[in-house]
């Protein structure tokens, strides 16, 4: 999560309630080799609320916990290690290489020192760490390198030699990352081309980097801005980057856009905008979201002739950080936080999250929505599909009756002619903040 949860409790379209009752029962399991996901233990979740970090765990630390596909009831991961991240900080700041060798973990903000009490007190984090997966029951770690502080986001390349960063100052600009033989090389970073700093804004960044599927390109989401904008990732014959040069033209979407994911053919590009800003009372306290759909210039277009364009627009959910598109195109799921993670004393406070299912129109972008399905938990972040594409693993930051244990859930999409989410009964259970998940395939 970025700093706290939007404020009303109402969300439009159509609700349904989660149950154990109402949990999937089916021979099916999910497909893929491991899951991986980010635990930090440093803060609870009202720490956004009050800016108290809370009682410490004893004797725990931040995690990276991986866990064998298939998944039983109530499972365990195979194996952990320490792994320093933090929820302050949008779910992106872990991915994993295609081969499944390579995870690597942004340090957002240090670990809690023993005299930290408030969100005030973490100190800014400035390494990126490799961890070898060669072996995912003994996982190590392989190296860690220094990068710009308070970075925000990571993802690997389809080819799974180059890393790229974003941070939460401009002047962070993209930080690349190479990877050989397994290992990170030494980061470079570039700014924004042709970019003009605007003082006149409280905050000037970006917080969310994606590759287009073609590996050529980066769409880089302007939060402050409600900007989205494409660079051509410049790169030598060696394979080492050479500079960055603007893709198209800039695409004004709607307030704050989060994160961004391509579909899988990269002829769309979804942003989820949470309507944050300094116009906003508490700057986050808004009542409802948006999804918005950027058709993606052809990779075959003349330079001088790309043109982006705004397509659709849907409604999304309160507080819905994260976002997820299936392996084959057709679907977009929205997990939103709402108001889970209010103080309980706070009259809004609502104990339940929820999850949105939209289907995508592959000829227009246009997103339908199918449903919204509500469950208890607290602060849900980090989504993503099985290889197969019909369960979605949650990331679930607490529970309300174990706020020192958080977990992933696994949701079955039922591809039905209206389609719909169901809640199983799988699930891993972790320490509290979970908060990034990366599926090895």
């Amino acid at each position: 999560m970025f700093l706290v949860l939007v404020g009303l409790t109402l969300v439009f379209g159509l609700a349904c309630q989660a149950s154990p009752s109402q949990m999937a029962q089916t021979g099916a399991t999910p497909q893929g080799r491991y899951l991986l996901a980010l635990s930090d233990i440093d803060m609870v979740a009202t720490a956004y609320e009050d800016g108290n970090l809370g009682a410490t765990i004893p004797n725990t630390q931040d995690t990276l916990a991986i866990a064998k596909l298939p998944l039983s009831q109530n499972a365990r991961p195979e194996a952990t290690i320490t792994a320093s991240n933090s929820v302050f900080s949008p779910p992106l700041v872990m991915d994993v290489t295609p081969n499944g060798q390579l995870a690597m973990v942004i340090e957002t903000w240090q670990p809690r020192s023993p005299q930290a009490t408030k969100l005030s007190d973490l100190l800014q984090g400035h390494k990126l760490r490799a961890f070898d997966l060669t072996n995912p029951n003994q996982p190590r770690l392989a190296s860690e390198v220094e990068i710009p502080k308070q970075s925000q986001a990571i993802q690997i390349n389809p080819s799974g030699d180059l890393a790229v960063i974003t941070g939460f100052d401009l002047a962070n600009g993209l930080t690349f990352v190479p990877i050989r033989n397994n290992r990170p090389g030494t980061p470079q970073t570039f700014q924004f081309p042709e970019l003009t700093p605007r003082p006149d804004l409280p905050l000037d960044g970006a917080m969310s980097v994606q590759w287009h599927p073609s590996g050529r390109y980066v769409a880089v989401n302007f939060n402050i801005r409600s900007q989205v904008i494409f660079y051509e990732v410049l790169r030598a014959a060696d394979g080492t980057v050479s500079g960055l040069r603007q893709w198209g033209n800039i695409v004004r979407v709607n307030k704050f856009p989060m994160l961004g994911r391509f579909t899988p053919d990269g002829r769309h590009y979804i942003t989820s905008d949470l309507q944050w800003g300094p116009d906003v009372p508490g700057f986050f306290n808004v009542n409802q979201g948006l999804l918005t759909t950027i058709q993606v210039a052809a990779l075959d277009t003349p330079a001088d002739k790309v043109q982006h364009f705004t397509v659709a627009v849907a409604e999304g959910g309160l507080a819905s950080e994260t976002i997820a598109i299936s392996p084959d195109g057709q679907f977009v799921v929205t997990s939103s936080m709402r108001n889970t993670g209010k103080l309980k004393s706070d009259p809004i406070y609502n104990p339940k999250a929820s999850l949105g299912l939209y289907r995508i129109d592959p000829e227009t972008g246009v997103l339908n929505k199918m449903g919204e399905w509500m469950f208890e938990a607290t602060l849900p972040q980090g989504l993503t599909f099985d290889a197969s594409g019909n369960f979605i693993f949650v990331g679930v930051n607490a529970y309300n009756n174990t706020p020192r244990q958080g977990g992933i859930e696994v949701w079955q999409l039922r591809r039905d002619e209206k389609a719909s989410l169901e809640r199983t009964n799988m699930a891993i259970r972790l320490s509290r903040g979970v908060h990034t998940l990366s599926l090895i395939r």
